[in-house]
Order: C-alpha cells, then structure tokens, then sequence
C-alpha cells in the first residue's frame, strides 16, 4: 500500500514573524497556530504552491490590486480555507488577517506578470515540493541535468552547422544593420533557440526563421551576450524538467525573451 505523503514543518513554525503576526490579530495564540497548522494542511491537500482567485473583477492587464482592494468574503476560495480551517468570524476575516500578517500574499503569474491573480502561502512550497505532481526526485534531477549537458553540447554541433547552412546559401540573419553580431555570437544565439525549442518539445526551425524572424534573434543574442553558458544550461534542464507543468508556458520565444525571469526560477532552491 502507498505511503501517504508527508506535510513538512519548518523547525520555527511557532516562532517566525508572520506567524507571531497573525497571532496577535487573532488575539488568541493557541486559535491562531491551529488555524495556521490547518491552512497548510489544506494547501497541502491541493499539492500547489499558488491557488487562483477565479472571481475576481476584470482588470487592466499588469495591474494587480493592493489585497485591501480585495472584498474576501465575494471570493469561493475564501469559504474554502475558511471552512476547512474551521474559522467561524466574519467570512473573509481570517484572510485578511492572514495576508496583513505576511501568513498568504497576493500574486499575479503567468507570462509578462500578465496571467491570473491567486494566494500564495508563505514558504509552504520550500518545504513542500514533493506534494506536487511534477515534482522530481533528486535522481530524475540528476538524470535531466546529464541528459541536458549532453545535448547541449550535441546543439552547438547542431547550431554550427545551421550557421554554415545559411551563409553558403548567401542569407543573412534577421539582425537590424546596426547590431554587429560576431560569429560566434551569431552561433551561440542559434544554439539558445535550438536548445529552448528542443527543451519544449518543438520540431526544429526552418532556416528561413533565423533569417526572417528578427525579434527572435535580437531576443537570443541579447542572452548569450549577457548570460553565462552555465546559466544557460540551468535554463535549459529546468525548462526540460517542467515542461509537463502547465504552469510554465511552453513557447519558446516566450522563454528567450524573458529569460531571466526563468533563470530566477532555475536557481531557486525549489524550481517549480
């Protein structure tokens, strides 16, 4: 029979600052902690780290609302972790005091910070990652990253290879005429590209995309000029690693132009 997965704690759950926070507006410690322990069993039960808010009102794209905007008690998800925390205040109450103590925070995800607003629970997936359904075990991490440094190299073969394919048909790369690319950044680029769409999944481009594309190519070289070959390869096993989350948006122009965005991701202790 299978084991049922175990909730992790941290060490200070009592002592840390949010919660310390969230007791003293509940105004009863030991109500306070048992309402804080329910909450991230009930996170855990969804085996997320980030839970939507469905029904909120429309809003302008990139504008995320302060969460004393925010009328909790119009929200379902608000009657959900209230009911299971056993609260009986004023509905969307214990929420609110929750997010003033730093306990749940408001964020906007989705790509260009354009995607849908929800809760976050605080430092719950640090210590919870193994709950979700894509996570990997430190040997499936392994296994990806040899894989990754494999190919890799594999690409540059690749990438070299489809340089000397466009310059002897006479093209030229979609570059504006004043971005004076080298050779070897002009390879690298290439490289970037074959190595995100290989990370997605994609079939290989057609040449006629390295010479047509120009924001493509912009985008890619302005990452190899500013990123680290190891940085790189970070973005490319952890793009590999999740790319059955449907949470990380497999376009890949989409990836290169906010590569740094997925790098930050990458070199998070728990990448999701």
């Amino acid at each position: 029979m299978a084991l049922t997965p175990a909730l992790h704690f941290p060490i200070d759950f009592e002592r840390r600052e949010d919660a310390r926070r969230f007791c003293r507006a509940i105004g009863d410690a030991d109500k306070a902690l048992a309402y804080l322990f329910r909450m991230w069993v009930d996170w855990a039960t969804t085996g997320v780290d980030y839970r939507e808010l469905r029904d909120l009102p429309a809003r302008a794209e990139g504008e995320l609302p302060e969460a004393t905007m925010i009328v909790w008690n119009e929200c379902e998800l608000t009657f959900i972790i209230e009911d299971f925390c056993g609260w009986t205040g004023k509905p969307g109450e214990l929420l609110g005091n929750a997010l003033a103590a730093g306990v749940l925070r408001l964020e906007r995800r989705g790509m260009d910070g354009f995607g849908t607003e929800g809760l976050v629970l605080n430092n719950f997936w640090q210590f919870n990652s193994h709950l979700s359904p894509h996570h990997k075990t430190m040997q499936q991490k392994g296994a990806i990253a040899r894989n990754a440094r494999r190919t890799a190299k594999e690409i540059e073969v690749e990438a070299a290879h489809q340089v000397d394919v466009i310059k002897g048909r006479g093209k030229q790369f979609a570059l504006p005429l004043d971005v004076q690319a080298t050779p070897d950044e002009t390879k690298k680029a290439v490289a970037l590209i074959m190595m995100i769409d290989r990370a997605c999944g994609k079939p290989l481009r057609k040449s006629s995309e390295y010479t047509q594309n120009e924001q493509l190519m912009i985008n890619a070289l302005n990452v190899v000029r500013g990123v680290p070959r190891e940085d790189i390869e970070k973005v490319y096993e952890y793009v590999i690693a999740n790319r059955d989350n449907p949470r990380l948006g497999k376009i890949p122009g989409r990836i290169i132009e906010h590569f740094g965005e997925h790098l930050g991701k990458a070199k998070e202790p728990v990448a999701a």
